[in-house]
């Protein structure tokens, strides 16, 4: 696919949980994911927000065969991940016959940002305090 200066995204956040995979009949799939990504801003109570975007991508049947789910499936939850890509617009008629209209980011790139040492070290911590909840609880 050409890039397009004019459809263009780039976000760098943390991912909200583990993609998700959907199967096709036709033997490609389609992932998802939502990423994190702070305001450079504080509202006015003093408190950072953050924007959830939720990301999708298309894998063809071939990279399916030949690799799987590809990187994605190196990536999880509060991981930090920079996607560059662009803006399909998508439009269907609902149930009532109102046309409904919307915007889907769909993933030209995916750059891991964190190394290997760094998730492992991400995941370890995430894990110690439900790992020390099952010691105790079993310690009663």
């Amino acid at each position: 696919m050409a890039f397009n200066m004019d459809n263009h995204f780039e976000v760098e956040g943390r991912l909200a949980r583990n993609p998700v995979f959907f199967d096709n009949a036709d033997g490609s799939r389609k992932v998802k994911f939502t990423v994190v990504v702070g305001r450079n801003y504080k509202n006015k109570d003093g408190e950072e927000e953050a924007d959830f975007i939720p990301v999708e991508r298309f894998i063809s049947k071939d990279k399916v065969a030949a690799s799987g789910n590809g990187l994605y499936a190196n990536m999880d939850k509060g991981m930090l991940v920079r996607v560059g890509g662009h803006l399909e617009s998508n439009q269907y008629t609902d149930k009532s016959g109102k046309t409904v209209y919307g915007l889907t980011p769909v993933i030209d790139t995916v750059r891991l940002k964190e190394s290997k040492t760094a998730s492992e070290a991400r995941r370890a911590h995430a894990a110690a305090p439900l790992d020390a909840v099952a010691e105790a609880e079993t310690a009663m």
